[in-house]
């Protein structure tokens, strides 16, 4: 043999020698072969809180409901897995304040869940875009984190999304066009200004209180669908006239709770006169309106909210001392 050919051979040797080197994690598991070209794919890299991830925090993030094949890399090295509805690691602890996820055919997830089973928060930072990979997603939660910014535009992309739930996080803009979405929770995180809900046609539960939202709260006249409506401890200080007066699924053992914004006396006596015009359109008793606030009804207002109990409502306004009721309404109360 000369010696072209033996250092032709030797170098290929070399080369493959060190591919499998460099595709090898600690375990000696070759990341290619445990990955896999197709099955496991990358949703992002996450950032997390503190100095290091535990086998703990995985667990507590996770939640293992959903019989979902996880892969988590830190540094290229595998830190944990799901099998069998169990989770398994192969190292402790990652002392990278990021981690890569990959899931088992991504495009089949039906429900998501990145949510602390502990009071702590464990994700921080931003949502990756690779989320728009779960494309028949129908369930989010990444509720109880500390994730920041804009809600990703990504989410528009998943046609089949039904449920959101982003609460207690830091978001603060990003009210996005979710035109399949039943039900969304924003409450608790640092959105503020004026928001609309004209792109939520589907909308049957919302939360989006503990906010700082201003002006007129959402028209809602055009979703019918509605249930519940959470909106409670924002900012808002008007009302749309009719906007809760023909909602047929309104109630339904939840309730309206505008509790805690700057509502004048004409708009609370309109959301009162509203909802007993919704009640005898649609005979929905069994639900609870919360609307104490600073400002306390007129006698009309008074005169609904009693019709109301009348019917079986639960319903919350905010009183005055009985020295300054108008005489009509002193013998009432």
């Amino acid at each position: 043999m000369d010696n072209t050919k033996i250092l032709t051979t030797v170098f290929i040797v070399s080369t493959i020698l060190l591919a499998c080197f460099i595709g090898t994690n600690m375990n000696g598991e070759t990341l290619t072969g445990f990955l896999g070209s197709v099955e496991y794919e990358s949703i992002g890299e996450w950032e997390y809180t503190g100095n290091q991830i535990s086998d703990q925090d995985f667990r507590n993030i996770t939640g293992l409901e959903t019989n979902v094949k996880w892969k988590f890399f830190c540094n290229t090295e595998k830190v944990g897995e799901t099998k069998d509805e169990e989770f398994e690691f192969s190292w402790n602890n990652c002392r990278e304040k990021s981690v890569e996820l990959f899931l088992e055919n991504p495009g089949e997830v039906e429900k998501l869940r990145l949510r602390p089973s502990r009071q702590e928060a464990v994700l921080e930072g931003e949502v990756p875009e690779e989320i728009s990979k779960l494309e028949n997603v129908e369930k989010i939660d990444l509720g109880k984190n500390s994730l920041e910014g804009e809600i990703p535009g990504e989410l528009e992309e998943l046609q089949s999304l039904e449920e959101l739930n982003l609460e207690e996080n830091k978001f603060n803009n990003g009210i996005i066009k979710l035109e399949g979405i039943k039900t969304i929770n924003l409450s608790s995180n640092n959105f503020s200004g004026e928001v609309s809900l004209q792109s939520f046609e589907n909308l049957e539960s919302i939360d989006i209180s503990w906010n700082d939202f201003k002006g007129y709260i959402p028209d809602l006249s055009g979703n019918r669908n509605i249930t519940e409506i959470k909106m409670q401890e924002n900012n808002f200080t008007d009302y749309h006239n009719s906007s809760l007066s023909n909602l047929p699924n309104l109630g339904e053992s939840k309730g309206v709770f505008l509790y805690g914004n700057s509502f004048s006396q004409q708009d609370i006596d309109s959301i009162l006169s509203d909802i007993r015009e919704n009640t005898e359109k649609h005979g929905i008793y069994n639900m609870t309106l919360d609307i104490k606030d600073t400002t306390p009804p007129s006698v009309d207002g008074f005169n609904d909210k009693d019709w109301l109990q009348e019917q079986g409502m639960e319903v919350k306004v905010q009183y005055v001392s009985l020295v300054s009721l108008p005489d009509e309404l002193v013998t009432n109360r």
